[in-house]
This record gives structure tokens, C-alpha cells and sequence, in this order.
């Protein structure tokens, strides 16, 4: 049995850390347990109603002690008796990452309790593999779903190409220095790049802007730039049922990427070279 024990990041890092041990606890019939999804619960109905179909996951520990309450009691055991035969905190980090799909990992998921802590494990194949499972245990609800249709429906019937646009701001304001804190200017540039290749491919193009922060619409006023919903889980699936999606590095856009099978770029620096055929689907 696995247990994640600590929460690692907000709704999209832990949507593809609890998404990675989902598909390997199915790929190698072991229980596995995430008391640490407890905020983002309601968003999907798996999570809500805690049903998962024929495989033994679960939000809930089976003591029904609240996450609050088991993350005190087993970072104090964490630090006192880290391993024993009946359990084991693993916690890797970016020097030594745990591979899931590791004979001796999979052993200790089978036989014994693993607590699993941090961001730094690693699963691959098993995403793509496993990916329509995913999608069906994180399907956003009706209502989002409508909410993004009378987004989307419209600007869908009278353009050819949709590209969804992630301005993060925010804590990317200090986070790595600002390094991918980019101007209305920059997105503006790469907007202008894009639309210019697939006009003169016979294309016309919309773009959907989500932010974490107000956009006005007047930067982009000579291109069909139209807002998101605004919602964290609608702005999130609209991104998802774009034609491609462009944003500094995030895992917000790359769980977009991943649930829709979107192709994705990440801008690396404010004013690189972008083509279209640099986009890419995640795990794909």
C-alpha cells in the first residue's frame, strides 16, 4: 500500500503527482491511498464521491482520521522511526528520484506501508498507457463543462485555430527571479508570430487567454483575443480543449497538455523563435 503523506504544490502539480501513482498502482495491483487531495475533492466527482471503480484508491484513510491530523502524526514518526518491515517513508529529491516502475519500489508497494513524500517520482509510460482512466476519474463536473462550451462554442464556429495562451503571474512575479515573469508585450509577440503562420496557411486564429490575474483585452486589440471563464478548474479544461497551447514552463498548462492530448509550448525566454510545429502533446 502507498500513502501519500505530504502535499507537494496546488491543483495542477498534484493532479499529475497523484495521476502518476494512480496509474502505477493499477498497473501493479497495489492499494494507494492520497488523504492529501482533500481541497481539490469536490472539483471531480471520483474524488467527491471517492469511487474510483474496480481499483482500490481512495482520498480517504481508512481510520478517518482528517489529513490534518495524519500528516502531524506521520512527519513526527518521519523523523523518529523512518523504516521498519511494516513501513517505509520514501522521499526523494532531484539528486536521487524514484522511478515507480523500480522492481524494489513496486516490491515495497506490495508487501509493506510506503509513505511518499515530495515531488521527485518519475512515471512515464503508465500515463500514456493508462491515460483514458485519468481522464475519466478528473473529468471536470456539468457545470464547468457547460461553462466552458458557452466560452468556447462560439469562438469555435468562426475561427479555424484555437490556441489557449497561460499568462501566469502571480508568484512568478520572485519565483527563479522573475525569469519567466513575461510582459502583456511578449505574449503579444508570440500571439502576432502565430496567427501570421497559419494565416498564410489559409487559417484564421482565436486566442482564449488564461491568467491568474486580470488581462485587459485592449493589449491585444488588432488580434481575436477572447478571456477564459476565469475559474482555476474552468480556465485549467479550457486550456484543455484548445488546438495548442502556449505559457512559460507550468504544470497548469501541462496538465492541460496532458488531459486534452493538446500540443504545448513552453516559452523559455521572452523573446525566442516560436513555430508551430514546435508544440508538442504531453506524453504523447
Amino acid at each position: 500500500m502507498v500513502i501519500i503523506q505530504q502535499k507537494t504544490g496546488r491543483l495542477a502539480n498534484r493532479l499529475f503527482l497523484f495521476s502518476k501513482f494512480i496509474v502505477n498502482a493499477i498497473e501493479h495491483n497495489y492499494k494507494l491511498i492520497n488523504p492529501t487531495f482533500d481541497e481539490y475533492c469536490k472539483y471531480f466527482e471520483s474524488t467527491r464521491e471517492n469511487q474510483f471503480g474496480r481499483f482500490p484508491i481512495s482520498v480517504r484513510l481508512d481510520n478517518g482520521n482528517s489529513y490534518r491530523t495524519f500528516q502531524l502524526k506521520t512527519t513526527l514518526l518521519r523523523y523518529i522511526v523512518p523504516k521498519t518491515s511494516e513501513y517505509e517513508f520514501i522521499v526523494p529529491d532531484i539528486t536521487n528520484k524514484q522511478n515507480l516502475n523500480d522492481p524494489a519500489y513496486i516490491d515495497k508497494a506490495q508487501k509493506k506501508t510506503i509513505y511518499a513524500s515530495g515531488w521527485f517520482f518519475y512515471e512515464g509510460e503508465n500515463l500514456v498507457k493508462h491515460a483514458s482512466t485519468i481522464r475519466s476519474f478528473f473529468k471536470p463536473d456539468e457545470h464547468t463543462s457547460k461553462e466552458i462550451a458557452t466560452c468556447l462554442n462560439p469562438i469555435k464556429e468562426n475561427h479555424d485555430i484555437l490556441i489557449g495562451v497561460h499568462i501566469r503571474r502571480g508568484d512568478y512575479r520572485t519565483w527563479k527571479s522573475g525569469r519567466y515573469f513575461y510582459n502583456n508585450e511578449t505574449y503579444r509577440y508570440y500571439m502576432k508570430s502565430l496567427e501570421m503562420q497559419f494565416n498564410e496557411l489559409g487559417k484564421s486564429v482565436a486566442f482564449v487567454l488564461c491568467s491568474n490575474e486580470s488581462i485587459s483585452l485592449d493589449w491585444f486589440m488588432d488580434l481575436n483575443c477572447f478571456h477564459a471563464p476565469g475559474g482555476m478548474i474552468s480556465d485549467l479544461y479550457t486550456l484543455s480543449e484548445c488546438d495548442y497551447i502556449f505559457g512559460p514552463p507550468s504544470t497548469y498548462s501541462m496538465w492541460a497538455s496532458y488531459y486534452g492530448n493538446v500540443p504545448l509550448k513552453h516559452l523559455e525566454h521572452s523573446r525566442d523563435h516560436i513555430h508551430y510545429q514546435m508544440f508538442s502533446a504531453l506524453y504523447n
